[in-house]
């Protein structure tokens, strides 16, 4: 926050002379739409998805266990793994959905590009 003298003729009074320190805001405020029936909010992606706590622990236990990439290990490469994947699509195999034997941890990228065009290929 910024301060700035402003005179008191600003305030209404043309009588004084000296100066009152007014706080004002470096920004102004964001307006926030009330919420309208039917938009999405933030975080409704993960509410319109099968995953729960049983998914959210299992994805923990597996990142814990295997921290690294499965692709980028198979190139030589290091990365940190963000993601959990499922080897067979929950589409293809829903019964194995929380099988940790078809869970795989992936880095953003390769989730985002290989695997993606793995499961193009098997549509």
């Amino acid at each position: 926050m910024s301060s700035v003298c402003l005179p008191s003729v600003f305030r209404g009074n043309p009588s004084q002379t000296t100066g009152i320190m007014y706080t004002m805001p470096t920004m102004p405020p964001t307006h926030k739409p009330a919420s309208v029936a039917g938009t999405r909010r933030h975080g409704d992606s993960q509410r319109d998805k099968p995953y729960d706590r049983v998914w959210r622990r299992l994805r923990l236990a597996v990142l814990s266990a295997d921290p690294l990439c499965a692709y980028c290990a198979r190139e030589g490469r290091t990365t940190l793994a963000r993601v959990v994947d499922h080897i067979v699509p929950v589409r293809l195999a829903p019964h194995r959905r929380l099988d940790p034997s078809n869970l795989q941890p992936l880095c953003t990228r390769c989730h985002v590009s290989i695997k993606a065009r793995e499961e193009r290929a098997t549509r």
